[in-house]
């Protein structure tokens, strides 16, 4: 995670803030609440927060999906960080007064991300469950590693290399898989 470093004058750095405090909109409230440990905007606009002793909760709260992205674009210059379409990643920590962490995506385009750069960009986002809609080769076991650091499991598709392959023969090689790199490590 990157944070930024700056010698930039007192009337740059306020300057910095309020534009940050405007970027922000709604999730300012959020952030100032000192019972607030988490807040999630999804890219439907949606805001979640979760406070201490409370599970996670929709807020009335929404951010559009225009304004969420010019401010992640605002964070990450400020953070210095680049955060384009082949660079869909943002791991950046707020500055003061909030010093929150930030962990957000852009949607990719495709071939910009591995499967497994997916999976570990959404571990961080603390899912319930991991669902995946097609699964092949190396993804399987790396998949079922995700499955495995806590969460409740997840659902996903597997589909055998050619049309003379059964669903069991898929399974099989998951399995064979599986074990023969859990041996060897």
């Amino acid at each position: 995670m990157q944070q930024p470093t700056s010698n930039a004058p007192a009337s740059d750095l306020s300057e910095t803030h309020a534009r940050l405090t405007l970027a922000l909109g709604p999730l300012v409230a959020f952030l100032d609440d000192p019972l607030v440990v988490e807040i999630m905007l999804n890219a439907d606009g949606a805001i979640w927060v979760e406070r201490r002793g409370t599970g996670m909760q929709r807020t009335e709260a929404r951010m559009e999906p225009v304004a969420a992205e010019a401010m992640l674009r605002l964070v990450a210059a400020d953070a210095g960080v680049e955060l384009t379409v082949s660079k869909p990643q943002l791991a950046a920590k707020l500055p003061p007064p909030w010093g929150a962490r930030l962990q957000a995506f852009l949607p990719p385009q495709p071939g910009a991300l591995s499967w497994r750069d997916a999976v570990m960009a959404a571990m961080r986002v603390r899912p319930d469950r991991i669902i995946v809609g097609e699964i092949r080769d190396g993804s399987a076991l790396e998949l079922l590693k995700a499955w495995n650091t806590g969460h409740h499991g997840g659902l996903a598709t597997i589909h055998p290399n050619d049309s003379g392959s059964s669903r069991a023969d898929a399974l099989g090689a998951v399995e064979v898989q599986g074990a023969t790199r859990c041996d060897a490590a």
